[in-house]
């Protein structure tokens, strides 16, 4: 094989397989499926929290989550090139329960969700991205 033909196959195979982490990764974290029952089919509303962490089931999205708290719920969508599997989520308020708070070393207080009844997936999230903020003068 000529190396001009193994970079591309390099190039072309590069995408597929992170496409291929992607979306095992949604699998595992549970993802895909609060994508199943959570769906979200409009425009997100409310405080936007943009470069924000969180964690699915046992897997973090280290500042590649983009949350929304509005009146409906709380939208959840990961930034473009980790979208592939991470459909945009919106969560009624009635379907989360507060499990657990922790408090982490400059990160402030994170508190620990169920979503759904039975439980379909943990969640983790700052508790400042689940506050209201106070409206701009």
């Amino acid at each position: 094989m000529t190396d001009e033909l193994i970079v591309l196959l390099i190039l072309v195979a590069a995408p597929f397989l992170w496409m291929g982490v992607c979306r095992l990764l949604s699998q595992l974290a549970g993802w895909h499926r609060l994508a199943q029952h959570f769906s979200a089919k409009s425009p997100p509303v409310g405080d936007r929290h943009w470069i924000a962490s969180g964690k699915v089931g046992w897997v973090s999205y280290n500042n590649c989550l983009t949350i929304h708290a509005g009146p409906d719920g709380l939208h959840l969508a990961t930034w473009l090139p980790f979208r592939f599997g991470h459909p945009p989520l919106l969560i009624p308020w009635r379907e989360l329960r507060n499990v657990g708070s922790r408090k982490i070393w400059l990160r402030g207080e994170w508190l620990k969700l169920e979503v759904g009844s039975p439980s379909i997936a943990t969640l983790e999230l700052s508790k400042q991205v689940l506050t209201p903020q106070p409206a701009a003068a």
